[in-house]
């Protein structure tokens, strides 16, 4: 007697998609797996050197905590790190070189009131005097 409809020969149940026998003895997950570990392992690539990224100004201005102004004057006194030029009117910094100058900064204490300040003035500037009153 034939097949009577095609498809793989496991049983009646196959054709209603409820057969839980594999075909042929093996499942298809155990098949996936000794295919995968028969599979060669692709060769290491060579391992690059970690990338330092490049930071615009609006970076710089978050990093260091100063105005743009402030660290264009800090590099034309030669005290901040140069941008590099990429061309086309583009600059960047390069982030380490930033994070390496604010290491070398010394710590910042902060003020106590009335530390430096003149007296009667909460920051240190004199107070405006009315020569008319």
């Amino acid at each position: 007697m034939a097949w009577p409809w095609p498809g793989p020969r496991c049983c009646w149940l196959r054709r209603r998609r409820r057969c839980v026998r594999p075909i042929g003895g093996t499942s298809m997950a155990k098949r996936m797996i000794e295919h995968a570990a028969a599979a060669e392992a692709p060769p290491e690539a060579p391992l690059l050197p970690p990338v330092d990224p490049w930071i615009g100004i609006s970076r710089v201005e978050a990093e260091v905590g100063l105005g743009r102004s402030t660290i264009y004057r800090r590099m034309d006194a030669g005290t901040f790190p140069l941008p590099r030029s990429l061309g086309g009117g583009v600059v960047r910094w390069v982030l380490s070189e930033i994070q390496a100058w604010k290491a070398a900064r010394p710590p910042v204490t902060p003020m106590l009131r009335g530390e430096g300040a003149r007296e009667g003035s909460p920051r240190g500037r004199p107070r405006k005097t009315h020569h008319g009153a």
